[in-house]
């Protein structure tokens, strides 16, 4: 297995600098690759390797969310957004090296944000 880059960030060995917020379980980095009309989108990272959310400790996914929650509450007044989106990938198909993150994006009126660009189809009902 490859080495982890949010492991080797949390622990100050690369690109210290892109961290944002750190507590005792959790630190915070800018996404790299950002939407265009959603600047401000960030990661919501466990210090330690965790592949998934269901590998997590309660008391991890605690201080994710609520460090989640205190961006989005940031969002508005340091970006000028209108609100924001929060969103897991449990795991990365094809990607030998996951680390659990949550993403915490700013929207604005009409910034056209998709989380997919595949085909939309109805779901039947029962």
């Amino acid at each position: 297995m490859d080495e982890c880059t949010f492991c080797l960030i949390a622990a100050g060995e690369t690109d210290a600098d892109l961290v944002a917020l750190r507590t005792a379980q959790v630190f915070v980095i800018p996404a790299l690759r950002q939407h265009p009309a959603n600047h401000g989108h960030a990661l919501v990272l466990p210090v330690t390797h965790i592949r998934n959310l269901a590998d997590a400790p309660a008391s991890v996914r605690d201080e994710i969310f609520a460090v989640a929650a205190q961006l989005t509450s940031a969002i508005p007044s340091r970006y000028g957004a209108d609100g924001s989106i929060v969103f897991q990938n449990n795991t990365a198909p094809d990607d030998p090296v996951f680390h659990l993150h949550v993403h915490v994006v700013p929207r604005f009126r009409a910034d056209d944000f998709v989380m997919t660009r595949a085909a939309v189809a109805e779901v039947p009902r029962p």
